[in-house]
């Protein structure tokens, strides 16, 4: 019986403590609109007294519990109240209001959300003619934050575009894929044609300069000009996205890459310097015990717009073991010097590697599973390696005849995929990353503790990363299953209602409940609860 009180108890004690701190945010919310102007109208943005009484027979009454709304379009809000008064709404960050009122007790109050939409609290406040008040926040939530026009989308990059194979119908086939910005070689025969073709196209060039900036360090007097030459003549191109310098370097070729990187910098300020680093590998390779001091200690070294690396984790039947350890590591330097980073995906084969290396002839599942798994970690761009032949690859895009392989197909599948749903990602800030079963090769366990508050329950068939991702106001759950071979269930309980972003980027809404999800192989589940 004691159990029993104690329990009765605690519930009403933690009721209360939530009335306290939803009077207290909504005091917080008046006195933080004391500054904007007064008035209610298409614009509305009063004063209000910051603290507002709440008066236990005045109160508002609204007809939904939560309101939906997209970007750039108004949603209304019926309201009722126990008497007379004049209704003022507190707004801010580019959202408007009007007040309608259809009695001297009730109305609609009609929100026009921002486009891009970023998600603001909205509180409604009574004053009666005695002086009386008593204000609401009203529950909103946007379904989509962009409309068609305002809805960005990442960069992508196809690796390693040879002049062999620059033909316009090739350069289509780029951008049909969604390719937006591809690496050229410099130093390649005809490479100028190829980017005439680019800027027709739409696509962005990363010229591949490291020859050029080598050895205008190695012999400065000999080459530096040949370097300024090169840089003058290119740099204003309008279809120039950066300068390449450096694939894969060793911690002990750090001065020589700073060398490098001052020299174009200092030639052409207005565009990217851009090097990749090395995953996980051994000291011989890195050049340091580790690869956390190999990316801390080269990131800290130099100052960069965007920080990249490679790895190729999809092995026939397994999953390389540090690929999750090697993104979060990377992930964490570029939060902490506030850059993006980049990451990459194989589109190529090489079926010569010996058996110990040899990876997973590329398919759309594969791909995906890389893709998704990078940008539940916050990759800002994927880059897909190769898109050219090159040595002794047997299977890639396109091949040195011009031959268009099936993996071209497999990148074109995952690619235009991924990128349906890619504002979720653009600019956004991962806030947390667990993994659910035994088999995930990323440590942090998904706890009770991790929930958000409308999360109640989550269960799924096998291992999957959780990834919660925030985005200018905007919360999303991010579920990437770690099979490329086997679909998933994804059993998910929420207390409110939610909307879930399939793969064509359409919103559906949940009402609260459990809900049980097919999460198909190498694929993602996107789910937005605030």
């Amino acid at each position: 019986m004691n159990r029993v009180v104690t329990i009765f108890l605690a519930v009403a004690l933690l009721a209360v403590s939530c009335q306290k701190q939803e009077q207290e945010e909504l005091a917080r919310l008046q006195q933080e609109a004391e500054s904007l102007a007064a008035g209610v109208g298409d614009t509305a943005s009063p004063s209000a007294n910051a603290d507002v009484p709440q008066d236990g027979d005045f109160f508002f009454t609204f007809d939904k519990t939560k309101y939906g709304v997209n970007a750039g379009s108004d949603v209304s809000v019926a309201f009722s109240l126990q008497e007379k008064a004049d209704v003022e709404v507190l707004v801010k960050e580019g959202w408007s209001a009007k007040v309608n009122y259809s009695s001297e007790t009730g109305g609609e109050i009609v929100l026009t959300c921002p486009d891009p939409a970023v998600y603001a609290d909205v509180v409604a406040v009574a004053t009666a003619p005695d002086g009386k008040k008593t204000s609401a926040k009203i529950n909103l939530m946007i379904r989509d934050p962009y409309s068609d026009s305002t809805r960005p989308r990442l960069e992508t990059v196809g690796y390693y575009f040879r002049t062999f194979n620059a033909t316009p119908e090739n350069i289509q086939r780029l951008a049909d894929a969604g390719i937006s910005i591809i690496t050229v070689e410099g130093e390649d025969y005809g490479f100028e044609s190829l980017m005439d073709l680019c800027r027709q196209y739409g696509i962005k060039v990363l010229l591949i300069v490291g020859g050029y900036a080598g050895r205008a360090y190695e012999n400065r007097d000999a080459y530096y000009g040949e370097l300024v030459d090169f840089i003058n003549r290119m740099k204003d191109r309008p279809e120039l996205f950066g300068w390449w310098i450096c694939d894969e370097p060793s911690i002990e070729d750090a001065p020589r890459v700073k060398a490098m990187k001052d020299m174009v910098e200092e030639l052409d300020p207005d565009h990217p310097v851009y090097l990749n680093y090395h995953p996980n590998a051994s000291s011989g390779s890195l050049g340091v015990d580790s690869y956390y001091d190999y990316i801390n200690l080269f990131t800290d070294y130099l100052d960069q717009d965007l920080i990249s690396f490679d790895i190729y984790p999809i092995y026939p039947g397994r999953i390389q073991s540090d690929w999750h350890y090697c993104l979060q590591i990377v992930a964490d330097a570029a939060r902490r010097h506030g850059v993006p980073f980049w990451t990459f995906a194989a589109s190529c084969w090489i079926d010569s590697e010996g058996e110990a290396v040899r990876r997973e002839k590329p398919n759309k599942y594969n791909e995906l599973l890389q893709i998704y798994t990078s940008l539940a970690f916050g990759s800002q761009c994927m880059q897909y390696f190769t898109m050219s032949a090159y040595g002794g690859t047997t299977y890639a895009p396109f091949m040195y005849d011009n031959t268009v392989t099936a993996a071209y197909d497999a990148l074109k599948d995952a690619n235009t995929r991924m990128l349906k749903r890619s504002f979720v990602f653009k600019d956004c800030n991962v806030t947390k990353i667990r993994s659910t079963g035994e088999k995930s090769t990323f440590d942090t366990r998904l706890a009770v503790t991790d929930y958000p508050e409308c999360l109640k329950s989550f269960d799924s068939t096998y291992s999957v990363l959780v990834s919660f991702v925030e985005n200018k106001g905007n919360e999303y759950i991010v579920v990437v299953n770690n099979y490329w071979s086997v679909d998933q269930i994804v059993s998910i309980e929420f207390t409110d209602s939610y909307y879930l972003i399939d793969q064509e980027g359409v919103f559906t809404e949940y009402e609260p409940g459990l809900t049980h999800f097919l999460l198909e192989k190498g694929e993602m589940l996107v789910f937005k609860y605030k």
